[in-house]
């Protein structure tokens, strides 16, 4: 029980991570951002389905129509927390979404006071961390991750759009944090710099990049002018930037234990002359006495958060373990107490002291969770309360899609939602099935279906026919470093394989084989030296494997082509490799057609291999573009007989197999077929269906 809790809490300390990360990848890469439709490469004729599984549903005339946004929810990564004029306590959070809802919220009652929609560019999901309160005026100052900054006026209810801050037309806002002096801070990803506003002259001031290999700045912490930084990914580090002179220092952190895993200094807190680092994966706060310039280890196994006391308290240091047990730390003894229980304490999304009881008379720390719920604690009185979230939820976009083994439409999102929604083909709303994370990828497992969840690699086997009751929870994760389930293929005879990509800052994802039986039989993480595997074809005993250039994120890439590795399917032995595409980065997509052909797509670009010598039949390059998408989800290839239709770079398209002349349809990714012989694909957080008319099935 503790492990399987353990595993959860995991997950859900990793939604922040899969929510903002993913999110800022998708604004700096222009995932499903396609350009508009060219009229070029068109063919003539309806193409043919190669089978129509399940119950049709009512003809649609030809062409796009919605179905609808089947996941909404206010997953949040951090709360910000203020007062109105009279002195209500309140809190801010972005619910994130496409758009994104900025929700404030009362501490004391729960009720949403007022919101507002945050837009983003097309079909772009847009969330924030960057959330903190002006020390001068109170107001609410927002940093999203497509790069544009605001402010709110909680009194007026006003939104107001910052000028743009330098250099980031590509970069996208990270944290942010107060200085006494009105100022406000922000970090920023890829580059980790530091950036600074003054709302009195609406004028920025950039400190540099705190970069040195990595690319996000993240935990910040001020006092007295100075602002303590955390970093990540390839070599974690605390950086000192005195917010008055400029000058910079970086603070190495203090050699880990063997075997320890850091990705992050997540967040930073300081107590007099201490700054307290939480650093990620390693679950470790290490105390740094700026006076001495030492370090010292404080606890491990903590998830979420750093705080401090209020100045009129004696000085402690807070925040949650694995449990959602609150501790507080008294830095002169160096003693730890647990000082309040519960699960509502974990995932902590920013903390702040308030007078936020019913009588207004006490001192409470208070903070959001991941789910936009307030959590608050009297520290005179061990009193917890869980306010419920009053605030309104935004549709979130969807990750991938999938389709059950009746050709019912499944779509999960990015971000954790606590649910995956299906689409029944009769054309009625969206169901949901709860999962916990973020899904990365759907597959058949005889009459199971196969969902593998981001962060650890996690696959759950749910039953094929989601209307059974539920059953007890199959579920792998597989480890060695993987983090994300990016294909997954049936074996036969109880057996599977998935690809996955390796965590933050690292090459070399996986192949493994996992039987229904719970076992995980081998990891293969040598495929192709260095590279992700991204999609996974089963045919006759042997798996086809493409693989990539990409990999966790932060990491340094090489610049090889893109492969097709077969594996025989028993033993995991490597029996041949090929190079379809010299001068793509990625074999994306690979599929069998109805016939025994093998298919498969690059960046912008279609092959046919011969399956027994991997030799190209044919091919054809629709562009010279390079691969700017590291997730390398939402392309792939589905059979409609005669044709194929696939979906890349923001476009859905149909390609002639005689010719391999493409026509661009839609925009969108993510395509599947559903049984009812229709197109389904994603575009922002809306999924659509393109219909090829009543006369389809004649």
């Amino acid at each position: 029980m503790n492990e399987r809790r353990h595993r959860l809490t995991r997950s859900l300390r990793g939604a922040l991570i899969a929510c903002m990360a993913v999110i800022l990848l998708a604004v700096v890469s222009g995932c499903d951002r396609g350009p508009e439709i060219p009229d070029t490469n068109t063919t003539s004729g309806t193409p043919k389905p190669s089978s129509t599984p399940g119950k049709p549903a009512k003809s649609l005339t030809p062409g796009e129509h919605k179905v609808g946004q089947p996941i909404q929810a206010s997953n949040t990564a951090k709360g910000a927390f203020t007062s109105t004029a009279t002195g209500e306590p309140l809190a801010a959070y972005v619910a994130s979404g496409v758009p994104a809802t900025l929700n404030v919220i009362s501490t004391r009652s729960g009720e949403l006071v007022s919101s507002a929609t945050l837009k983003g560019g097309a079909n772009q999901m847009v969330s924030s961390r960057a959330l903190t309160s002006g020390v001068a005026d109170r107001r609410i100052y927002i940093g999203l991750t497509d790069g544009r900054a605001f402010s709110y006026d909680v009194d007026s209810q006003g939104l107001t759009r910052l000028p743009q801050a330098p250099g980031m037309d590509r970069s996208s806002f990270w944290n942010s944090a107060s200085l006494d002096d009105g100022r406000v801070l922000f970090s920023t990803y890829p580059d980790a710099r530091l950036l600074a506003f003054d709302p009195s002259r609406e004028k920025w001031q950039d400190f540099g990049s705190l970069g040195e290999g990595n690319d996000y700045a993240m935990g910040i912490s001020t006092v007295r002018g100075m602002a303590y930084v955390g970093t990540g990914t390839k070599s974690p580090a605390l950086w000192q930037v005195n917010t008055n002179t400029g000058s910079k220092r970086k603070i190495d952190l203090p050699t880990p234990e063997a075997g320890a895993r850091r990705d992050f200094i997540y967040d930073t807190a300081v107590i007099g002359t201490k700054v307290f680092a939480r650093v990620d994966s390693e679950e470790t706060i290490y105390g740094y006495d700026a006076k001495n310039r030492t370090w010292s280890q404080v606890a491990s196994g903590a998830v979420r958060g750093l705080a401090t006391s209020p100045p009129e308290e004696p000085e402690r240091l807070y925040w949650t373990d694995q449990d959602g047990h609150l501790h507080a730390l008294d830095p002169a003894s160096g003693k730890d107490l647990v000082v309040a229980g519960g699960d509502s304490f974990g995932e902590i999304r920013g903390y702040s002291w308030q007078d936020a009881d019913a009588n207004g008379s006490n001192e409470s720390l208070v903070s959001i969770n991941a789910s936009g719920e307030v959590v608050r604690w009297n520290s005179e009185t061990d009193q917890r309360t869980l306010l419920p979230n009053h605030g309104l939820p935004a549709p979130l976009r969807i990750r991938s899609l999938g389709t059950d083994m009746a050709g019912n439409v499944l779509a999960g999102a990015m971000g954790t939602a606590p649910f995956f929604a299906r689409y029944p083909l009769d054309g009625g709303e969206a169901e949901q099935y709860p999962i916990r994370g973020q899904i990365e990828s759907f597959g058949r497992v005889g009459g199971d279906l196969a969902v593998g969840t981001y962060p650890g690699a996690e696959i759950e086997l749910v039953p094929g026919d989601l209307r059974q009751p539920p059953q007890a929870p199959r579920r792998w994760e597989i480890g060695h470093g993987q983090d994300r389930p990016l294909a997954i293929e049936g074996l036969g005879k109880g057996r599977f394989a998935v690809a996955t990509m390796p965590v933050y800052g690292k090459t070399g994802g996986a192949v493994s084989f996992l039987g229904v039986d719970g076992a995980i039989e081998k990891v293969l993480t040598d495929v192709t030296p260095g590279r992700t595997p991204l999609a996974l074809a089963y045919n006759h005993g042997k798996l086809y494997v493409g693989t990539g250039n990409t990999g966790g994120l932060g990491s340094e890439l090489d610049q090889g082509d893109g492969t097709v590795v077969v594996l025989d399917a028993r033993t995991g032995s490597v029996l041949r490799t090929g190079t379809p595409l010299p001068g793509d980065a990625t074999v994306s997509s690979l599929l069998f057609d109805e016939s025994g052909r093998l298919w498969g797509w690059g960046v912008d670009s279609v092959f046919e291999l011969d399956p027994r010598t991997l030799k190209v039949v044919q091919k054809a390059r629709f562009s010279a573009a390079k691969d700017a998408d590291p997730y390398a989800r939402g392309r792939n290839l589905v059979d409609l007989g005669n044709r194929l239709a696939g979906s890349s770079r923001g476009k859905i398209f149909l390609i002639d197999k005689g010719t391999l002349k493409r026509q661009n349809i839609a925009k969108g990714s993510n395509v599947v077929l559903g049984g009812d012989g229709e197109l389904y694909y994603s575009r922002g957080s809306t999924v659509f269906r393109w219909s090829f008319g009543p006369k389809f099935n004649e």
